[in-house]
């Protein structure tokens, strides 16, 4: 959950909103994105000019999944307020005793579902900006990396249009650049310009930008990068597999859950999913496929290579496939895994096991540890398992495990209309791999994580990062491979010299925290993990389920009302700004119902109170997707 409030203000209901008024408030939003080496740091901006009496109204921002927010600044009277990182129960005390004295005060905290809803009071003839900022790293699909970029819908007041631009650089340098929808690009050397003017819009209208782009071919072995801070070294060894390089044979397994949950639209986009699968698939692979809810059922047994008829059986049976019945995942890893045991030994061919689900078990319920137990064996026979958790219901913990103990990877893909983009993208980049058994040794490395399967598909990337010892004067790696014709290895060599990485302690932090919050979540916690998670968080400024930011406002030079007792008390801070939400609850997904404390009415606050910015993170919770 995310929540900044305020004062006697923070209890403002948004549908309190005096509509006569909204000619006098002029809303601005930027939104500028800085990519340096795939890791992108994204700001998002609104100005808002009240030229009359205080408004309040709430505007949406939508965070990708894998993005942690790193900041949030208040600016008002020429003055700007910057939040700070405390552990979670720290920054919420701090809260609750601002919000006790009718301070001004703010709080942040993770939001599962990325969806956030700034609610701000301005006071009369008063302007007054605010920036949230987040972090991601942006990662390859196909060769083409993509960064979607929104500026927020209005939806108070009179929208003065928006802007959202990013800077991209790379030390490979930019191979391509590109926009969608058109927008003004500039390139210089191994960085390029991306910029959308937007004109003023309606209250409901969010505008996008994606960005793609790809890059120059790394170097044989990758590329290593290295910064030191803070007494710290820090890298990031790269290694991206060429759009162009032969594939490797697959044999592919799929176990796809067809239970009662998945009726409607998701049972059409995983048929129409699987069918791009089904359809990139060449001679040279084979096919297994378990269909299962209450029993499993296979067309036909074991693998069957890939040809016309093995092709017609695979789309019959996906076109009868019905949602109907539990969700008995231990009959469907012992049936969708046992090709696996079939397999004849070859260097030359990759194994992968997809296993897709939306939900828990509800038949057949065995230990989590014993159903993950068959990944482990799938990888010791050479397999990968790779886990798509379809949905907000589905064993996230589970799906995770499952790719973790097979070597692969995990997605998170949430119920939408696009699930069905999402799934495709997922599975059809299974047909192309062309690495299989990569392994980089660091001899210089104190510690390294590893970033993704040890398996390359055609344009993906291998990202490993750590540390070492700052004194060193060069980094050293050995990467080995197979091939569709054997074994292969590299060696790399980078002399640590000065350089602009300062985004490195980031990165590196960046893609350890996602590791330990999702093996933390796969393994239901864990105080050793925990405590690291949160020593890196604080240090680098994440927020995640383990810390906040908590800002501090002094009251505005305007003269302060008297503190006013609303009719309903609020429990906790969340109560403060439950009605603070969008019109349009049909877009908050799995939203409770209004209680009737909901429905009180709030005490509207008057011409010169203090600041108030509430930011709520609405929707059902889902559990982010960690790769």
């Amino acid at each position: 959950m995310a929540l900044l409030a305020g004062g006697p203000a923070g209890s403002a209901l948004a549908d309190h909103v005096d509509h006569e008024r909204e000619d006098e408030w002029h809303i601005t939003h930027t939104v500028n994105a800085t990519v340096v080496d795939n890791y992108a740091t994204v700001r998002v901006g609104v100005e808002i000019v009240n030229e009359g009496p205080d408004p309040e109204f709430p505007f949406r921002v939508d965070l990708p999944e894998d993005a942690y927010v790193t900041g949030l600044t208040v600016t008002r009277d020429g003055k700007t307020y910057e939040a700070d990182i405390q552990a979670a129960e720290e920054a919420r005390e701090r809260y609750e005793q601002a919000r006790e004295e009718h301070r001004s005060a703010g709080l942040v905290e993770e939001a599962d579902e990325g969806v956030y809803a700034y609610n701000i009071n301005v006071e009369g003839t008063e302007t007054v900006q605010a920036t949230l900022t987040y972090e991601r790293y942006v990662t390859a699909d196909g060769g083409v990396y993509e960064l979607g970029l929104r500026a927020p819908a209005t939806q108070r007041g009179i929208d003065e249009g928006a802007t959202i631009e990013a800077h991209v650089q790379h030390r490979a340098g930019l191979e391509t650049l590109q926009a969608a929808p058109e927008a003004e690009i500039t390139r210089s050397g191994d960085s390029g310009h991306v910029v959308r003017h937007v004109d003023p819009r309606g209250q409901d209208e969010a505008s996008d930008l994606r960005v793609r782009y790809e890059l120059a071919q790394t170097p044989p072995g990758g590329a290593i990068e290295a910064a030191v801070e803070d007494g710290t070294g820090y890298f990031a060894h790269r290694f991206r597999a060429s759009e162009t390089m032969d594939r490797v044979p697959v044999d592919v397994a799929l176990v796809l859950d067809t239970s009662g949950s998945m009726t409607g639209d998701k049972i059409a986009q995983l048929e129409q999913a699987t069918r791009r699968l089904v359809d990139d698939l060449e001679p040279r692979d084979r096919l297994a496929l378990t269909f299962f809810a209450d029993d499993t059922d296979r067309p036909w047994e074991g693998f069957a290579s890939v040809d016309a008829n093995t092709t017609d059986r695979a789309f019959d049976a996906l076109e009868r496939m019905r949602a109907t019945g539990s969700t008995n995942i231990e009959q469907a890893i012992a049936d969708g895994f046992a090709p696996l045991g079939d397999l004849e030994t070859s260097v030359e061919r990759l194994p992968v096991v997809v296993f897709l689900t939306d939900g828990r078990p509800t038949t057949g319920v065995t230990g989590e540890h014993q159903l993950r137990t068959a990944a482990l064996e799938a990888n010791d026979a050479g397999a990968h398992v790779f886990s798509l958790a379809f949905g907000a219901d589905a064993d996230w913990g589970l799906v995770h495990g499952l790719a973790q103990d097979g070597e692969g990877l995990a997605r998170h893909v949430q119920g939408s209309d696009h699930a069905e983009v999402e799934l495709g993208s997922f599975l059809t980049a299974l047909t192309t791999p062309v690495l299989t058994d990569v392994q980089l040794d660091h001899t210089h490395a104190e510690e390294t994580w590893r970033v993704g399967a040890p398996v390359l598909f055609a344009g993906g990337e291998l990202l490993y990062v750590g540390t070492f010892d700052p004194n060193r004067t060069t980094l050293e790696a050995q990467v080995t491979a197979r091939d569709d014709q054997g074994r292969r290895s590299w060696n790399v060599s980078e002399a640590v010299e000065e350089t602009n990485a300062s985004y490195l302690p980031d990165l590196v932090a960046y893609q350890r925290i996602q590791a330990l919050e999702a093996q933390i979540q796969a393994e239901g916690g864990n105080a050793t993990l925990e405590e690291r998670a949160l020593e890196l968080a604080l240090e680098h400024g994440f927020v995640t389920d383990q810390t906040s930011l908590v800002v501090d406002l002094p009251a505005s030079s305007n003269e302060e009302p008297e503190p006013q007792t609303p009719d309903h008390e609020p429990t906790d801070a969340a109560d403060a700004t439950r009605g603070a939400q969008p019109a349009d609850r049909s877009a908050t997904d799995g939203a409770d119902e209004p209680t009737e404390a909901d429905e009180q009415p709030a005490q509207t606050p008057g011409v010169g109170a203090a600041l108030a910015v509430a930011l709520l993170a609405i929707g059902a919770a889902v559990a982010r997707s960690r790769p």
